[in-house]
């Protein structure tokens, strides 16, 4: 009993202190995510109507289902998908300098992509999982590589589904690449990432000629089962 009792204050300073740091981590999330979305408000600009007329063509070429909205926003934000009840792929102004609309179809094409394989509610998951193992750095690093596997996933889909050469994927990458010193990633929402676009990422979208297809229903199945 004596033993019993002597673990007892140290377990449960342990829950103590890992509860308070898993609250004051997803409370930090939250902040995040809310602040971002404040300093939001107000800053859409006019859409170019080519750009909508190239959305709604990839929306019904990739056979998306949910009613997706575009934003253009002065601030130097994205680009990304944010919004659970309705997608919105944000996109920065600054990106569409001296450039058309459909330049920039790859890139639209890559934000739908994350919507139609449901990364935000992904992303999510991992905000939560991080929260709760925020002493855990192997989790960090499960995110981390979570993440730029859905990047890579999303880049095969795009060669893929548009059968575009993957140069010219490659040099819309560079394109956000270039504006790195500018741009700034959204919080806890999926979409290109500027310093994510690493030379390992364009080395693999150049070695995929046709990209690659959806796996087959019986390749799930043996995934569940295993």
């Amino acid at each position: 009993a004596s033993t019993s009792a002597s673990w007892e204050k140290p377990i449960a300073i342990a829950l103590w202190v890992w509860l308070t740091g898993a609250v004051i981590a997803l409370l930090l999330s939250i902040a995040r995510c809310v602040v971002f979305l404040s300093r939001l408000k107000g800053t859409a600009c006019p859409i170019d109507p080519g750009l909508e007329t190239v959305l709604k063509q990839l929306v019904s070429r990739l056979g998306i289902k949910r009613q997706v909205k575009l934003m253009v926003s002065s601030l130097p934000v994205g680009p990304a998908v944010i919004g659970f009840r309705r997608p919105t792929i944000l996109l920065p102004e600054m990106l569409f300098r001296d450039r058309t609309p459909e330049e920039w179809e790859p890139l639209l094409a890559h934000e739908l992509l994350h919507v139609r394989r449901g990364d935000l509610a992904i992303a999510c998951w991992q905000t939560v999982s991080q929260a709760c193992w925020w002493f855990h750095p192997l989790v960090r690093w499960a995110n981390a590589c979570l993440t730029r596997q859905t990047e890579l996933c999303c880049d095969e889909e795009v060669l893929s589904e548009l059968q575009i050469p993957p140069a010219k994927y490659a040099r819309c990458l560079l394109d956000v690449l270039e504006e790195k010193q500018l741009l700034r990633s959204v919080p806890a929402f999926p979409g290109v990432r500027p310093l994510s676009v690493t030379a390992s990422r364009l080395e693999k979208i150049m070695k995929c000629e046709h990209g690659c297809r959806r796996s087959p229903w019986w390749c799930w199945g043996i995934f569940l089962i295993l």
